[in-house]
């Protein structure tokens, strides 16, 4: 429920930023959305590993669900929906596009990287456990990442407007690669931070760069 709730969240916002953000700042303005990725892993990084290990697990995940009441009062004050210059009816069918080799290329790559960067996060937690590592030394990694990554957010968002999106995708695949790779031989709390690092700085800019370019190649009416 909260990955699917959170996943709907997630959709919506970036509707409303592909649609009304201006084609010339794309990276720009989905760069400020995904800077609440590093924000929230070095906030909840320093503050619920010690939680945790201080009042339990119970206790942390009740904070974060009070936490996220504060979504509800947001979404009616702060999200304003405009209607597009033209209703979608009026707009050329473009389902066919949605639909190229291209974009289905660029769609499973997404959902490889994604695996890629997902199973590196789960295998931290994993494997630190298996060392013995404190709840708290574990959520360190996600606040050095989130630490890490916040600058890259905006170079890549802003450079990949001038110098082209595919090749900022590269880098954090690459980027991606050898954070797994550090993370296969991992033992020590500083390897695991340096493997955290590589990871959060792959997919926190990734977010960005990826939805700019699929509101480069469709109209608006078909980002749905």
């Amino acid at each position: 429920m909260v990955w699917f709730c959170g996943g709907m969240q997630i959709t919506l916002i970036h509707l409303t930023i592909g649609r009304y953000a201006d084609p010339a700042s794309r990276g720009p303005s989905f760069s400020w959305m995904y800077l609440a990725l590093p924000l929230g892993a070095l906030s909840g990084g320093l503050t619920l590993g010690p939680l945790a290990d201080g009042f339990g697990y119970q206790m942390m995940f009740r904070l974060i669900g009070v936490t996220h009441l504060s979504l509800i009062p947001l979404a009616f004050l702060a999200i304003q929906d405009k209607p597009l210059a033209a209703p979608p009816s009026a707009l050329p069918d473009e389902s066919a596009a949605a639909l190229s080799p291209a974009f289905r290329l660029l769609l499973a790559t997404a959902f490889l990287f994604n695996v890629a960067v997902f199973v590196g996060r789960l295998g931290t937690s994993l494997q630190m456990e298996t060392f013995g590592f404190s709840a708290t030394a574990v959520s360190s990694t996600a606040a050095i990442g989130g630490m890490v990554a916040l600058p890259f957010i905006f170079w890549f968002g802003a450079l990949s407007d001038r110098l082209g999106r595919r090749r900022f995708l590269a880098i954090n695949y690459l980027t991606t690669i050898a954070g797994v790779l550090i993370l296969s031989q991992a033992v020590t709390l500083e390897q695991f931070w340096l493997a955290s690092a590589c990871l959060s700085v792959a997919i926190y800019p990734n977010g960005s760069v990826l939805s700019a370019l699929v509101s480069d190649l469709l109209r608006a009416a078909n980002l749905n």
